[in-house]
């Protein structure tokens, strides 16, 4: 009963210390190569997520003015109603509305209608009391939308200069922008990208 109870005891030695710091170098360098790879891929999909949600606002945007022959920036007024978590904040800076639909309706030319949600980008949207539960924006959504560093070489002539509704020029126009803080960016940068009323869609990103 000894000499069994000997020899199992010198089969229990553990690893050496040695050992024990190859399996963590090891899994120090498979973690460095993976983690800014894992950061590439997840910044790759929410690229993709914020260009999904301007083509969703540009498609929006067109199909009202399909029918008032304007475009207005106030999400409720176009129909269009973020879902889900959003990395980016997209839309529009500020209120322009459509004069053609206010005559219609018998709005003033500055005035909203009752229970109509009047938000332009979804930070906005999503932070109102009125559309609890329905979306989220994540920490790093901008404050507000912007286009800097979106290459504007070859854009439309009418294209607003900033993430805007004009509907002042001939053929009116606007250009709606997503952007995000430089904590979704692995190379640390701002990200901002913009779609216009011809559907041309362009990204600060190389």
């Amino acid at each position: 009963m000894y000499k069994l109870r000997n020899v199992q005891l010198k089969n229990a030695n553990g690893f050496s210390l040695v050992e024990l710091m190859v399996v963590v170098a090891i899994i120090g360098i498979l973690a460095s190569v993976a983690v800014p790879q894992f950061q590439k891929f997840t910044f790759k999909a929410r690229l993709t997520e914020a260009k999904a949600g301007l083509t969703s606002l540009f498609t929006a945007e067109k199909a009202f003015y399909g029918e008032w022959s304007e475009f207005d920036s106030r999400f409720g007024v176009i129909g269009y109603a973020p879902e889900g978590n959003y990395s980016f904040n997209i839309g529009h800076i500020n209120i322009v509305r459509s004069q053609n639909y206010q005559t219609a309706n018998g709005l003033a030319a500055a005035a909203d209608p009752a229970g109509i949600n009047t938000d332009t980008n979804v930070r906005a949207f999503c932070a109102n009391a009125a559309n609890a539960g329905r979306c989220k924006n994540l920490v790093t959504s901008a404050a507000a939308v912007d286009t800097t560093n979106v290459n504007d070489a070859g854009y439309a002539a009418s294209t607003p200069a900033t993430c805007n509704v004009d509907n002042t020029t001939a053929t009116p126009a606007f250009r709606a922008c997503a952007s995000a803080t430089a904590a979704i960016n692995p190379e640390n940068r701002i990200v901002n990208l913009a779609i216009n009323h011809t559907k041309d869609l362009r990204s600060s990103e190389p």
